[in-house]
C-alpha cells in the first residue's frame, strides 16, 4: 500500500522526462492529500499520462488547507492546455468541503481533453453537486461520462445538474443512483432535460422516483439516441460530400501542380542555361583579368627598371659635376701658370682654341643626339616628359659650359693682347706648363662628347 513517503519517490519518476507512462493505477491506497499534493506537482511536467485513477486513498481526510494545496497543485495540471489525461476517478475519498470542489470545477471548465469524472462515494451533497454542475455550463468542457452515484445529492443538487446539462453539448452518459432524488425532482428532471438533445444514458436507481417518471425519462434519452442515429447519415453524407468536393479541389491543384513543376522546370532549365553563360563571362572575365595582372605587373617590372635607370643616372650626373668641379680647378690652375708664363698661355690658347674647335664639333654632334632623344621621348609619350624635362635641362648645362668656355677663350685673347707688349727675352720660359699638362688629373680627361651622347642615347632606347 502506498503513502505518501512512497507517494515522493514515485512523483519524482513521474516528473522526468524518461517516463512515458499512460495509465496510472493508484486505487486503495493511502496517499492522503500530502501525498496528492506530491503527484500533483509531478504531474505538472507530465505530457504521457492519459487515464489517473485515485480511487479510495483518503484525500478527504486531511485538513482543509491541506486538500485546498493539493487541489490547487492538480488544478495547474487540469487547466493547462498540453493536458494529456482522459480519464480521472476520484471516489470513495471522502471529498467533502465545497472550496476544493469549487477549485476541481474552475479547472475543469478550462480543461478540454478530460472525457470521464468519477467523484461518486464522495460526500458532495447538494453544495458539492451546485459546485460540480458549473463547469458543465462551459462551452469548452470535453467530459462525455460523469459519475455522481452515492454523492449525497438532493433534489436541489439534481436539479442544478439538469440546468446546466440544458445547454450542456458534451455529456452522454449521467450516473445518479443511490442518492436522495423525489417524485418532483424527477419531474423537474423531465421537464428540463427535454431541451437536451445528447444524453443517452441517466441512471437513477436506488432513487425515489416512480415508474412513470423513469418512462418518460427513458423516452427522452431514447429520443436523443434516433436522433444521432439519424444525425449520424447525414454527418457522414455532409462529409462525403465534403470530401468529394475536397477530391475534385485535389485534383484541379494537382494539375495546377503539375503545370507549376513544368513551370518550374522550364524555369529551372533556363537557371541553369543562365548560369551556364554566366560561368562563361566569369571564366572570360577571369582570362581577361590574369591578362591585365600579367600585363600590370609588366608595367611595374618597367617601371622598376625606369627608376633604377634614373638613380644611375642621377649617379652619373652627381660624378658628372664632380668631373666638372675638377677640370674647373685644372683649368683656374692652368690660367695661373699661363699668367706666369705667357709662351705657355700662348701655347695653351692655340690648343684650347684646337680644343673648343672639338667640343664645339663634339657639342654639336651631342647636340644632335639630344634632339633625336627627345623626338624619340616624344613619341613614346607622357610616360618620358620626366626624361625630356632632365634632357633638357642638362642641354642647357652643357650649352652653358659651352659658352662659359667660349668666355675663358674669349678672356685668355684679351690677356694675349694684353701681353703681346711684354718682353719674353728676359723671362726664362719654365718647362712647368709642359709638366702641367701632362699631369692633368685622370678626372680631368672627360669621355668625349660624342662617346657620352652615344651611351645616353644607347640608354634611351634602352628605356623605350
Amino acid at each position: 500500500m502506498l503513502t505518501s513517503d512512497i507517494a515522493l519517490a514515485l512523483s519524482q519518476f513521474i516528473s522526468s522526462t524518461r517516463c512515458k507512462l499512460s495509465v496510472l493505477l493508484l486505487q486503495n491506497n493511502l496517499l492522503k492529500a500530502k501525498g496528492f499534493l506530491q503527484l500533483a506537482t509531478s504531474l505538472q511536467s507530465n505530457s504521457s499520462l492519459i487515464q489517473l485513477n485515485l480511487s479510495n486513498n483518503h484525500i478527504g481526510s486531511d485538513s482543509l488547507e491541506e486538500q485546498l494545496n493539493a487541489f490547487t497543485q492538480f488544478s495547474v495540471v487540469l487547466s493547462n492546455t498540453s493536458s494529456t489525461i482522459t480519464s480521472l476517478n476520484l471516489s470513495k475519498n471522502g471529498l467533502e468541503y465545497v472550496e476544493v470542489l469549487e477549485i476541481l470545477a474552475s479547472a475543469l471548465e478550462k480543461n478540454t481533453t478530460l472525457k470521464m469524472l468519477d467523484l461518486s462515494e464522495n460526500k458532495l451533497h447538494d453544495l458539492g453537486s451546485k459546485a460540480i454542475s458549473k463547469f458543465l455550463e462551459s462551452p469548452s468542457t470535453s467530459i462525455q461520462t460523469l459519475i455522481l452515484s452515492e454523492a449525497g445529492i438532493g433534489d436541489s443538487g439534481a436539479i442544478a445538474l439538469s440546468l446546466a446539462l440544458a445547454t450542456n453539448q458534451s455529456i452522454l452518459k449521467l450516473y445518479l443512483q443511490n442518492n436522495h432524488l423525489g417524485q418532483e425532482c424527477g419531474k423537474i428532471l423531465v421537464e428540463i432535460l427535454s431541451k437536451n438533445s445528447t444524453l443517452e444514458l441517466l441512471e437513477l436507481k436506488g432513487n425515489q422516483i416512480d415508474h412513470s417518471v423513469m418512462l418518460r425519462l427513458h423516452k427522452l434519452l431514447h429520443r436523443n439516441k434516433e436522433a444521432k442515429l439519424q444525425k449520424e447519415p447525414s454527418q457522414l453524407r455532409k462529409e462525403l460530400y465534403r470530401l468529394q468536393y475536397n477530391e475534385t479541389l485535389t485534383k484541379e491543384k494537382m494539375l495546377v501542380l503539375e503545370m507549376e513543376t513544368m513551370k518550374k522546370g522550364e524555369a529551372e532549365a533556363r537557371v541553369r542555361g543562365a548560369q551556364s553563360d554566366n560561368n562563361q563571362i566569369l571564366n572570360k572575365y577571369q582570362s581577361q583579368k590574369d591578362e591585365l595582372t600579367s600585363q600590370l605587373q609588366a608595367e611595374e617590372t618597367v617601371s622598376e627598371d625606369l627608376t633604377a635607370k634614373i638613380k644611375t643616372l642621377e649617379g652619373d650626373l652627381t660624378k658628372y659635376r664632380s668631373e666638372s668641379e675638377t677640370q674647373i680647378q685644372t683649368l683656374t690652375q692652368t690660367v695661373d701658370q699661363l699668367l706666369a708664363n705667357k709662351e705657355q698661355i700662348d701655347t695653351d690658347i692655340k690648343q684650347k682654341e684646337d680644343e673648343l674647335d672639338r667640343i664645339k664639333n663634339r657639342e654639336e654632334e651631342e647636340l644632335q643626339l639630344w634632339k633625336e632623344e627627345i623626338a624619340d621621348c616624344k613619341e613614346r609619350g607622357p610616360v618620358l616628359e620626366k626624361n625630356i624635362a632632365s634632357i633638357t635641362q642638362q642641354l642647357q648645362e652643357a650649352q652653358q659650359r659651352l659658352k662659359k668656355l667660349e668666355d675663358e677663350f674669349t678672356d685668355k685673347k684679351i690677356l694675349e693682347q694684353i701681353y703681346s707688349g711684354i718682353d719674353y727675352t728676359s723671362t726664362p720660359i719654365s718647362s712647368a706648363p709642359t709638366s702641367t699638362r701632362n699631369s692633368r688629373p685622370a678626372s680631368a680627361k672627360q669621355k668625349s662628347p660624342k662617346s657620352t651622347a652615344s651611351s645616353r642615347k644607347s640608354s634611351a632606347k634602352s628605356k623605350k
